[in-house]
């Protein structure tokens, strides 16, 4: 392969001598913590299979201008975990981010990543996909159009009918996945709707035909359940040409949010030094202690897992439950159940608090694998405190720190507020869903409380209590969300009372 010069934002081909595997940490970069940003490339390298040539990518990733700083591919994954998970797939390019100046190269983990969102990144990145004659699906969501390319040629392009809310639990983001699954007739017994010739990508996305009711008749055009919805006879040919493995490009309008202001004021007399308060509206931290050490989260744990679920496996999987899952949990429900729904189980883990149901989960992907995604996806939202062990939270070596635990609940608010909904369990049970229990305790309320409005809280020995909560404030007649994160509390809700009473002293009227 001959090596060309890139164009700045371009594609550079880099030979296949020059792509040494290297583990490093990568991340989407919070606006808060300043780094020297280098320059980055993505490489595809020339695979050895007969099926497909394989191309190398580079994206040199510059600033986009003072207020959209981009966020960085999404997580990097162990060459090791990304070879076991696509040994398989021939077709499927091996994407690499390369460092220009080591000389180095990794292997990124498919998955969500606003990377993505910046145009000019996802059509660097199509282009190269293009000139490798790879096969690929593209789905332009601003411009509502999905395209398939079959080794490299432009097979269909058709318009997009319906995308799904960004407050669904399957909206789709902007990133690089690959097909999962194809089936010619899926039935969704969260939407009670069969939806033909489905395209499944990112555990819960699906591109799909017109759905059908019970009597296999059309839904209306109002119908508001479905994922991205094509004509039955567009989404036909895509089914037709997609194999297991396929990229899957997707590309959707992101933030451009301005660096935050951070106050950095102590809270005077605090009885923990682990808090922060900041206003979710404008992204700025008004008072903050130990920003950046790492001490044990206890079950705010469970907010990653229910991230990797929604990004792993689809909420209409029944999950066999096992003896190995029934571990020691507050209000144990499992035992006398054969099997349960992932809806049904992301709703014992985000209400009560269920270790069991973190444990059921984590089995059904690998609990070992599911443990290195969350680290995966940690690294991936710049989480660099943050360590996870368990899927639970039990152990002490499940650290983060207060700005990490922020980040994460911004990143949630903004991306999967399904999430977010479960936790104030204020989420719509989906039609089909027939093992929900009646009535659930949820833990995370604040007592004598009435602004909460989601979030998730903690308590183990170690790290004492716990808690990362949305607040719905009201200042001089602006409605004002507050994110309050608390670590190493002996008096969760007298300390979560006490930061909010300092927040109105000080910024409200």
């Amino acid at each position: 392969m001959n090596e060309t010069t890139a164009p700045t934002r371009g594609i550079q081909l880099v030979r296949h001598e020059e792509d040494r595997a290297l583990v490093v940490r990568g991340a989407f970069i919070p606006l808060s913590i300043q780094r020297k940003r280098r320059a980055q490339s993505l490489l595809i390298r020339k695979d050895r299979s007969p099926m497909i040539t394989l191309v190398a990518v580079l994206m040199t990733i510059f600033g986009v201008g003072a207020v959209y700083a981009p966020l960085w591919t999404n997580y990097l994954a162990q060459p090791t975990l990304l070879t076991a998970a696509v040994a398989s797939l021939s077709e499927l390019p091996e994407l690499r981010i390369k460092d220009p100046v080591s000389g180095y190269a990794v292997a990124p983990a498919y998955g969500a990543s606003l990377q993505y969102a910046n145009r000019a990144h996802y059509e660097g990145v199509q282009a190269a996909l293009i000139a490798a004659g790879a096969s690929f699906i593209d789905i332009d969501l601003p411009r509502a159009r999905v395209r398939q390319f079959t080794r490299g040629v432009l097979t269909t392009d058709a318009p997009i009918a319906q995308v799904p809310a960004s407050d669904s639990w399957c909206a789709v983001l902007p990133g690089l996945y690959e097909v999962a699954a194809i089936a010619p007739e899926h039935y969704s017994s969260h939407r009670d709707v069969y939806l033909p010739q489905s395209i499944i990508f990112g555990g819960n996305r699906f591109i799909h035909g017109w759905p059908l009711d019970a009597n296999q008749q059309p839904v209306l055009a109002d119908f508001d359940r479905d994922c991205i919805r094509l004509e039955t006879s567009v989404a036909t040919v895509l089914a037709t040409e997609a194999v297991t493995g396929m990229p899957v490009l997707v590309h959707d309008t992101g933030p451009e949010p301005a660096a935050a202001p951070e106050f950095e004021s102590k809270v005077p007399h605090f009885p923990t030094p682990y808090y922060l308060i900041a206003d979710a509206s404008s992204d700025t931290i008004l008072a903050v202690g130990d920003k950046h050490a790492s001490v044990p989260i206890a079950s705010i744990t469970k907010l990653m897992t229910a991230l990797v679920v929604l990004e792993t496996i689809p909420l209409d999987k029944n999950i066999p439950i096992v003896e190995p899952s029934l571990i020691e949990t507050v209000i144990p429900r499992l035992s006398d159940r054969s099997q349960v729904s992932v809806y049904t189980l992301l709703e014992l883990l985000l209400l009560e608090s269920s270790n069991e149901a973190a444990e059921v989960l984590a089995r059904a992907v690998g609990r070992e694998e599911f443990i290195a995604r969350m680290n995966e996806r940690a690294l991936a939202l710049g989480l660099f405190d943050t360590v996870f062990t368990d899927p639970a939270g039990l152990e002490s070596t499940n650290v983060s720190s207060v700005h990490d635990l922020w980040w994460l609940i911004r990143y949630l608010k903004q991306y999967y507020p399904f999430i977010i909904e479960l936790t104030r369990d204020t989420a719509t049970t989906p039609e089909g869903v027939t093992d929900a229990y009646d009535e659930l305790t949820n833990f995370n309320l604040v007592e004598t409380d009435d602004t909460f409005i989601g979030g998730k809280i903690g308590e183990t020995k170690a790290a004492g209590q716990t808690s990362v909560t949305i607040h719905r404030l009201s200042f001089g007649g602006t409605t004002r969300d507050v994110v309050i994160v608390l670590l190493g509390s002996n008096g969760r809700t007298a300390d979560v009372g006490a930061l909010l009473l300092y927040l109105t002293d000080r910024f409200g009227e």
